[in-house]
């Protein structure tokens, strides 16, 4: 039997008849790796574009807590509510498009996902009391945060290990490029003395031409869902009904979603240590971000009495410049210095090709730029408080955000990579409970940061910012030293036992990985694989 598509003899597993479980060889046409890089590089642009337009939206209304309590009679503290419940959205929004991801493939939930987030811009700008704008921004974390969830299995999909790194970290340099524009782009329309509500609008036109735009590049690249829907076309075709694929012996029990992806990332957050730890780090400084949207303006605003917003708000740039410089860092780090180690102990353990069980048993190696980014952070931290008062020049308190954005960077991706080396059989998991925990801290920063600064000052602020960042820089330390001994490795679900057939027909979602001669079968990282 051929494929009318590929036109090369299906795969059949002798002990389950009928069962498409794996590519027709390495060069079938099908498999989204063997697409033109140029096609590929394409998606990976247009994933990046709707992760820009989402963080974007995501941080435009912290510099329009004014114009908003103005309008709806509120405190800007209730203002800043808009802010973290869009925060508190996302963090939902991991646990619904995580699952769906895997059982309706890449595209359906993206599409899905922001076509619904495009249409709640509607309701956000038109709304004409407090509560509908609140329970607009929460639903539009929820819905667009899909996207963001799920590119990290669509770059798993199409790019191949050594390819896939230099993917993932331009997507999250396109996550914190979003993060950091939006507060100028709210400055910016007060700025111009027009509605607030025009910010929304902005964004949901953006949005709605990178929606159109990816959706004629963006292809399914789940295996599953491709082999589900071969097997429907040769079924139809041949008249051969036993021909299916794993997804057609599946169903989406709401039981396991509740016990994989709630109750299992918080279990798996209370009992680590390593996760916990290293979870209060990246979501301490992924709330930081939160936490200078509020002080640049107030810094420049009020201390130093600029009275344009929009110019109040443009040294944030300086953060987008650290980011960049970081990820350089971070990129020359994993060449020179990982890369190297990697191949040096792939030879003595006479391992052909590097896998995750490698990466695992190598995974402090990913810490090391934490730890100069912890001081490069903290460094910034003091920078700033010591350079915030009026009577001091403007620039060196703007430069500092080049060695805020750069530490930030060079803590995030790291750790994420670290997380998800240590967690190897139960990634998902791991990742899923680290991307809640950051989110809530998200959420928090936006209602303590402006009562702070207030009542503290921007120097008090600011310096006591960085004490907390001191006092994390000892727990990479401390896992570079002692990590390996701590590390929990066979935590293997029972959820994520795969179709027998599988075990001898490499494919998703399982992938068989060979250490010494023993196969072990290891999940892969879905909507998780960020930072990889």
């Amino acid at each position: 039997m051929e494929d009318a598509v590929v036109g090369t003899p299906i795969d059949r597993v002798p002990l389950y008849p009928g069962l498409l479980s794996g590519w027709n060889g390495p060069e079938d046409t099908e498999n989204p790796q063997n697409w033109s890089v140029h096609r590929r590089c394409l998606i990976t642009a247009s994933l990046c574009s709707l992760n820009v337009c989402y963080t974007l939206s995501s941080t435009t209304f912290s510099t329009l807590n004014t114009p908003v309590a103005e309008q709806y009679g509120v405190s800007t503290t209730a203002a800043s509510l808009a802010t973290s419940l869009f925060a508190l959205g996302a963090g939902g929004g991991s646990l619904l498009w995580g699952p769906l991801s895997e059982r309706f493939g890449r595209r359906l939930p993206i599409f899905v996902g922001f076509s619904t987030f495009l249409l709640f811009h509607v309701s956000s700008a038109i709304s004409t009391n407090f509560a509908t704008l609140l329970v607009s921004r929460f639903l539009r974390g929820v819905l667009g945060t899909a996207p963001v969830i799920v590119a990290g299995g669509i770059l798993t999909d199409i790019w191949d290990p050594e390819r896939r790194a230099a993917a993932v970290m331009t997507f999250t340099m396109a996550t914190f490029m979003g993060l950091v524009h939006g507060p100028i782009l709210g400055a910016s329309v007060v700025a111009a003395h027009i509605t607030w509500r025009w910010v929304v609008w902005i964004t949901m036109i953006v949005s709605g031409i990178c929606l159109c735009l990816a959706l004629t590049v963006l292809r399914e690249t789940y295996q599953p869902t491709i082999l589900q829907k071969r097997a429907r076309r040769i079924r139809f075709r041949d008249r051969d009904w036993a021909v299916h694929a794993i997804l057609d012996e599946q169903q989406l029990s709401l039981k396991e979603v509740y016990r994989n992806y709630l109750v299992r990332p918080l279990g798996l957050l209370m009992r680590e240590t390593i996760l916990l730890l290293v979870s209060i780090y990246l979501a301490f400084v992924y709330s930081l971000l939160y936490v200078f949207f509020e002080a640049y303006p107030y810094s420049f605003s009020h201390v130093r009495k600029w009275q344009n917003m929009a110019l109040a708000a443009l040294p944030l740039l300086s953060i987008a410049l650290g980011v960049c410089i970081g990820g350089s860092l971070v990129a020359w780090d994993t060449c020179k210095r990982y890369n190297r180690y990697v191949k040096q102990y792939s030879e003595q353990r006479r391992v052909s090709h590097p896998n995750s069980l490698l990466h695992n048993e190598l995974a402090e190696e990913r810490l090391p730029p934490i730890i100069v980014g912890g001081i490069i952070l903290s460094v910034g931290l003091f920078w700033f408080a010591a350079t915030s008062n009026a009577s001091v020049l403007w620039l060196p308190q703007a430069t500092a955000g080049i060695f805020l954005g750069c530490g930030i960077f060079m803590i995030f991706l790291p750790g994420l990579n670290y997380i998800i080396d240590v967690y190897v059989n139960c990634v998902n998991s791991a990742v899923a409970a680290n991307f809640s925990f950051r989110c809530l801290a998200a959420a928090v920063a936006p209602l303590v940061s402006p009562p702070m600064f207030r009542t503290m000052g921007v120097p008090w602020a600011m310096a006591t910012m960085g004490f907390l960042s001191i006092v994390l820089v000892p727990v990479p330390i401390y896992f570079y030293r002692w990590g390996k001994k701590l590390r929990t490795v066979n935590l293997t679900p029972p959820s994520y036992r795969v179709h027998p057939a599988l075990r001898t027909n490499i494919s998703l979602p399982s992938v068989p990985l060979e250490l010494n001669n023993v196969e072990i079968e290891i999940p892969p990282p879905v909507w998780s694989s960020i930072g990889k």
